[in-house]
């Protein structure tokens, strides 16, 4: 019975040692470092992959504006889109975020490259013509669809009246369809890029 009181003092003083030691501290940087390094080549490997990540998005970007474009036509009237059509159109709409108007734009013309009763309305510039616009400009082509723009000068001054008299009536709801202030050099801008694809 005299060696339990022993025992339990060289069990206490073990422990107690055992605590104090730096075994913890010592150990910890080690394993923190290989952590981080751990850490580093999962974020090397998923870098790595990142190709085939963007790959797949726009696989899947892809198959649904192509399926939403083809369901527009009738079965009887579906024919296949010519290369000068599909080609620009597929490489623009990587760009283009899906649902803006561009992107509404680009569907439409691919429609009608595959559509037979509107092959005639699909014209191999459209696709560049498209790609030139901006979202603003693609927004307000949308909203003038619904009259006739009229005939368009070349002199200043002419211009200036043709565009105050044919868009000051649609300014307000220019501003309500850009969310944005549109002023007259706005106009005039978009007039002048207008201008230059062709499209007055």
């Amino acid at each position: 019975m005299t060696d339990d009181p022993t025992k339990e003092l060289v069990s206490e003083f073990a422990k107690e040692l055992a605590s104090q030691l730096p075994v913890k501290e010592a150990l910890t940087p080690p394993a923190r470092q290989t952590g981080q390094i751990l850490e580093d080549i999962v974020k090397t490997i998923q870098l790595a992959l990142v190709p085939f990540q963007l790959a797949g998005a726009l696989q899947d970007r892809l198959r649904a504006f192509i399926d939403r474009s083809v369901r527009r036509i009738p079965e009887p009237q579906r024919v296949s889109p010519a290369p000068q059509i599909l080609g620009p159109v597929i490489e623009a709409i990587r760009y283009e975020p899906s649902g803006t108007e561009l992107d509404e734009m680009f569907s439409e013309l691919l429609s009608s490259s595959m559509d037979l009763s509107r092959l005639n309305d699909a014209h191999p510039a459209f696709p560049s013509i498209i790609r030139a616009l901006s979202s603003d400009e693609a927004k307000l082509l949308k909203s003038l669809a619904n009259g006739p723009i009229g005939q368009v000068s070349s002199s200043k001054l002419d211009r200036l009246e043709i565009c105050l008299s044919q868009w000051s009536s649609k300014l307000c709801k220019c501003r309500q369809i850009l969310s944005i202030p549109v002023t007259l050099e706005f106009i005039l801008s978009i007039y002048d890029s207008w201008g230059w694809l062709k499209l007055v």
